[in-house]
């Protein structure tokens, strides 16, 4: 009976009508500092004010798995990737 109710039960999508819907904040963290990396590209963000209130720290990840990403929206948008490519590009790519 439990399972009935879990399949039936709604889940939220993570891409509809548009919109990329991220489950995680992680991944909305890589996606930032991914849409970021597109608009400046080959720069990455070195420091990031939005890490922590009132204190200016630098990157906390590894800038492989971002640059994989801007990489191959810069490439898909041919130099001007949107932010709606870049999101759905970044739905499917894998988590790491």
């Amino acid at each position: 009976m439990s399972s009935i109710s879990q399949e039936s039960t709604p889940r939220p999508r993570p891409a509809e009508s548009g919109f990329v819907n991220f489950q995680e904040g992680g991944a909305w963290y890589h996606v930032r500092v991914a849409e970021n990396l597109a608009r400046h590209f080959p720069f990455r963000i070195a420091v990031d004010p939005y890490l922590t209130y009132g204190r200016v720290q630098p990157t906390a990840t590894l800038p492989t798995y971002d640059w994989t990403l801007g990489l191959v929206a810069w490439v898909a948008g041919a130099g001007a990737p949107s932010d709606s490519l870049l999101h759905v590009g970044a739905a499917w790519y894998p988590d790491r």
